[in-house]
């Protein structure tokens, strides 16, 4: 292997190393959990009464609330 050879190795090796870098995960959406919302602000599909939403805490994803849907 010639020092042309290695430096192009390395060279690819930065190259991807870096675009993997730069692809993390973004969260597209300003409020994307329902954490940081009020369940308030939050409505039924018409054609679909007798919905009620609260918050819970005994059954999370990740954080410390959900949002609970319940058909009264």
């Amino acid at each position: 292997m010639n020092w042309q050879n290695i430096l192009r190795w390395f060279s690819s090796l930065l190259l991807f190393g870096s675009i993997a870098v730069m692809a993390q995960n973004t969260n597209l959406l300003p409020m994307g959990g329902f954490e940081s919302g009020k369940p308030s602000l939050w409505t039924a599909e018409p054609g679909s009464s007798g919905a009620t939403l609260s918050w819970a805490s005994d059954q999370v994803k990740s954080g410390t609330r959900s949002l609970k849907i319940e058909k009264s």
